[in-house]
């Protein structure tokens, strides 16, 4: 039985048949944006915990016993002034048309200066947050998300029912209340806040058995003093989206204030957060370290946002790999890295023809143990296994084609492969800002925090877990692709032919008290 934090059962309709959630936690799932993870991750280490307003940008300490619980914004005067405007017409309900067009009057009428000022104003403000839009695609304007750059941007998920609307013909804004649903977690489905449970279940217990394995194991001696990582965290992170927040946070009260009667209820309504299976804390404080690097360094803050974005896609890949490891049915080891699996990494382009197999070798492995742990888990039949197959393998390789660390697109032989993106903020999370390090270290973090061989010492450990120890494959592997990326990104300083330095040229940022 997973033992979960916080210890709370599932309530009927809400995941008991669904294998992937049993073993994976609620819930990661298929159809959440790589820009929703982060977005929902910092809703909730925003928003109060607690009904008096406490614990804002915290992770408080809890029991295992506790029932959590958040009280997000909904922020939809702020969207229906942001989006309604350029959201699809078949999308718009005719009160919703009406109310806007008083709304904007209104919204004039309070604003010095000529009508023309006043109209340059209004579009103005407009394309200000309009601007700040995270997720548009298909949908309608109460279901957009703002890209998650501040405070007054962080918005719970609220889905319009449309057809339920046209089909009752409510004719007053108030009456089209009973049509906006704050609690369907379609697009922020969840992953974010399991994100953020993963290390509130780390700072709650921050010297369990499983957290000290890893502070034990030399693989991780750069990790260094952890006592106040959380305080830098929670500090760091209500900077950064503070930065922004300075900018455009009055404007949006204005804003917001001005249409106070378009929220979906005067009262703020609680949000109840899931669970995580307990024993994901070694994942998720590897996590906590590379946050801190990210969001301690000197970067901007929209650098920093994409940094983190990318940041919780791939720990959504990787505890995926390392739970399903966990439960698996294998037994061989990756020394020096804990997740005890392996992604063989090869160039977008241009890969000899050996790197590339290996790469591709490499997935299968990988997707076959994704698949397999739902079939293995005692009492879950075939049907529960193919209900949960969408938010475990077919969850990775979405997720994973979307943030460029699989590729191709679409197609056969798909294969890791780290794009520049990734290979940023590989040395923003693994580098602390400022220092620099040998190139074979950088190689080895990488290995140690997401099991990426590259180099051939790393790649013989992936090939002996594959099945496939040859080591002559591994020793002549090339990696001059990766130093070329490294150079071009101004990170790699060779010394002589044989010594390489990486370096983070982003110095600390330093957080008043």
């Amino acid at each position: 039985m997973t033992q979960r934090f916080p210890h709370i059962t599932d309530e009927k309709g809400k995941g008991e048949n669904n294998a992937a959630i049993q073993l994976f936690g609620r819930r990661f799932f298929k159809d959440q944006t790589p820009v929703e993870y982060l977005a929902e991750f910092l809703l909730v280490f925003a928003s109060a915990k607690t009904a008096e307003g406490g614990y804002r940008n915290q992770f408080p300490k809890v029991t295992a016993d506790t029932v959590f619980k958040y009280w997000p914004e909904d922020r939809l005067p702020l969207k229906f002034f942001s989006f309604f405007a350029s959201s699809k017409l078949e999308t718009r309900y005719r009160v919703h048309s009406e109310a806007y067009r008083t709304a904007i009057d209104d919204l004039k009428s309070r604003i010095n200066g000529s009508e023309a000022k006043r109209d340059l104003s209004v579009r103005l403000l407009q394309s200000l947050f309009s601007g700040f839009v995270g997720v548009a695609k298909n949908r309608t304007w109460a279901t957009q998300t703002f890209l998650p750059a501040s405070h007054c941007l962080l918005a719970r998920e609220v889905d319009w029912r449309h057809t339920n609307a046209i089909k009752s013909n409510p004719d007053s804004w108030g009456a089209t209340m009973e049509f906006f649903d704050t609690a369907a977690h379609n697009f922020m489905a969840r992953g974010g806040e399991l994100i953020y449970l993963q290390l509130l279940n780390v700072f709650s217990d921050f010297h369990s058995a499983a957290i000290a394995c890893i502070r034990d194991d030399k693989s991780y001696w750069h990790l260094g003093d952890d006592s106040q990582w959380q305080e830098k965290i929670e500090s760091h992170l209500q900077k950064m989206l503070g930065k922004v927040e300075n900018h455009i946070g009055d404007l949006a009260s204005f804003v917001e204030k001005c249409w106070k009667e378009y929220r979906c209820s005067d009262e703020q309504k609680p949000s109840t957060l899931g669970w995580v299976p307990k024993d994901t804390a070694p994942e998720a404080y590897l996590l906590a370290a590379e946050m801190l690097n990210v969001v301690s360094s000197s970067h901007g803050s929209l650098q920093k946002i994409e940094f983190l974005q990318d940041l919780c896609c791939l720990h959504v890949l990787r505890t995926l790999c390392f739970r399903s490891r966990r439960l698996g049915a294998d037994t061989e080891e990756t020394p020096g890295f804990a997740g005890n699996y392996a992604w063989i990494a090869c160039s977008r382009e241009g890969d000899a023809a050996a790197g590339k197999t290996l790469a591709v070798e490499g997935y299968s492995k990988i997707e076959q143990m994704l698949y397999r742990v739902l079939r293995l888990s005692p009492g879950t039949d075939s049907a529960a296994a193919a209900k949960g197959d969408d938010h475990v393998y077919k969850l990775f390789r979405k997720l994973g084609k979307e943030i460029g660390l699989l590729a191709p697109p679409t197609g056969r032989n798909i294969r890791f492969v780290l794009p520049n993106s990734i290979i940023r903020l590989l040395v923003a999370s693994l580098i602390p800002p400022g220092e620099r390090i040998r190139l074979s270290e950088f190689y080895r973090r990488i290995f140690a925090h997401y099991g990426i061989a590259i180099r051939s010492t790393e790649l013989a450990l992936a090939l002996s877990w594959l099945g496939n120890p040859n080591s002559v494959v591994a020793v002549a592997q090339d990696t001059s692709w990766f130093e070329d990326e490294l150079q071009r990104g101004g990170f790699l300083i060779a010394l002589s032919d044989a010594v390489s330095i990486v370096w983070n040229p982003y110095e600390s940022e330093k957080v008043q008290k």
